[in-house]
């Protein structure tokens, strides 16, 4: 089983008194629940309601969850790859259509992944009174999460990260298989915002927190 199952498994068992959204673009978590890998079945979850979209239903699938939403829910988006993948996807169809106007200049257009974060903007709008905590998945290599670290580090504009487009705060998660542990950092777009995160009362950015690493199997 991946280590991203594994964190997704606990993550959900944890928090099992609350309702969660779960839209699964790459069916793998489903598969899990279905063949009864995971230490939980549907039937024992009652409050885990787990969305399979397809590409033709992906933007009113959105509509409807930030409709359903309530103070107390958690959504999960596994993945963002998934979501990029369904959007070009879509993109592709609405293409093939002869019905639909398409614009001469092309360059213009808007790619999958900007669309993605516009979903993913507005859903953050939408809640954000009601302070619902929204987990996205993404299959990203260490490499290329430790290039993004040097670029909040090098960068005072933060401009290559696009996650900072929509979010003031950013948390960053790694999940370290062979000791079933999660770590975790925040990023933070404005870092003359001082947060005090750690038990010491200090308050530092630079410009992300210390990391912190987390059983939650344990919890």
């Amino acid at each position: 089983m991946t280590g991203k199952i594994n964190f997704l498994s606990a993550l959900i068992t944890h928090f099992s008194n609350q309702p969660i959204s779960f839209v699964d673009f790459d069916t793998s978590f489903s598969s899990y629940v279905q063949n009864n890998v995971l230490h939980f079945s549907l039937n024992t979850l009652s409050n885990l309601k787990i969305i399979l979209p397809l590409a033709e239903n992906i933007h009113s699938i959105f509509n409807n969850i930030m409709n359903s939403l309530s103070n107390n829910s958690i959504l999960i988006i596994d993945s963002l790859n998934g979501l990029i993948d369904f959007l070009n996807i879509s993109n592709l169809e609405k293409s093939k259509n002869p019905n639909i106007l398409h614009i001469k200049n092309r360059s213009k257009d808007k790619s999958a992944g900007y669309h993605s974060l516009v979903i993913l903007f507005l859903l953050l709008k939408k809640i954000e009174n009601k302070r619902i905590p929204i987990i996205v998945t993404s299959y990203r290599p260490y490499e290329i999460l430790k290039n993004m670290m040097n670029e909040l580090l090098t960068n005072k504009d933060y401009k290559p990260n696009h996650f900072f487009k929509i979010s003031e705060l950013v948390l960053l998660l790694e999940f370290i298989e062979k000791d079933n542990k999660t770590g975790l950092t925040l990023l933070k777009k404005n870092v003359s915002d001082l947060i005090n995160i750690n038990e010491k009362n200090s308050q530092v950015f630079q410009p992300y927190s210390r990391w912190y690493y987390y059983n939650f199997f344990r919890l």
